[in-house]
């Protein structure tokens, strides 16, 4: 991939630009996850921490799966 053709420079940039919004889209989910806590807690409800976790996991495995199916298409 790292011949100089403009095709190869173009799918690595694609790949480097998909990495970076991966890793804010981790961010952002980590920040919301952490929120939803906050509020609970300020609303005097009880939000249990391995709930959080396990909704964030599921959310980025839901994530990986689109962006597969996004990638065959």
């Amino acid at each position: 991939m790292c011949d100089g053709s403009a095709e190869n420079a173009a799918a690595l940039t694609l790949a480097y630009v998909m990495f970076l919004e991966s890793a804010r889209m981790e961010r952002q989910i980590d920040e919301d996850m952490a929120a939803l806590g906050a509020g609970a807690a300020a609303q005097g409800q009880c939000q249990d921490p391995a709930l959080a976790d396990m909704a964030a996991s599921y959310i980025r495995a839901r994530i990986g799966v689109l962006a597969e199916k996004a990638k065959k298409q």
